[in-house]
């Protein structure tokens, strides 16, 4: 999408592990690229934008490359969210910042590939899927995870 002569994300090809999520309230895709730069897509104008973001990690001892992680936006607390292993930041399209927020509980397996993460509009919190204990869920206004279970199968 976009002009063809437009700046856009980095893409590294089909094997690329980029996470979009779309942001409702601003009405654009937040996007990271294979650099771990933040982007934004307008679907109104057809164009891409560079945010290049600030990354308040409160003394988390995190890296604020965002690649191979999760994106989903929480409509609830109108903020997009990335997920990976023991990293939870949470971006403010109003403030163009990434903040670190409370890391799963270590007992928790989250991590990328193949693992997902879902906001769930009747509870109003966002569902990770485990490697170990199948869903969790974190709410973002009380930073907190809480365990759901293996789901039946």
């Amino acid at each position: 999408p976009g002009p063809f002569d437009q700046e856009r994300p980095q893409l590294a090809g089909w094997t690329s592990n980029q996470s979009s999520a779309f942001d409702e309230h601003t009405g654009r895709v937040i996007h990271v690229d294979d650099n771990g730069e933040t982007w934004a897509f307008d679907v109104c104008t057809n164009t891409w934008t560079e945010l290049n973001p600030t990354v308040d990690l409160q003394g988390l001892a995190v890296s604020p490359m965002l690649v191979e992680g999760e994106l989903v936006y929480d409509v609830d607390s109108d903020a997009t969210l990335y997920i990976r292993g023991g990293v939870v930041l949470v971006y403010d399209a109003a403030g163009n910042t990434w903040t670190a927020q409370q890391t799963p509980p270590t007992s928790y397996s989250i991590h990328y590939p193949g693992l997902g993460a879902v906001y769930d509009p009747v509870s109003g919190l966002v569902v990770v899927q485990t490697g170990d204990h199948g869903l969790v869920a974190y709410d973002v206004e009380t930073n907190t995870w809480t365990e759901i279970g293996t789901p039946p199968g």
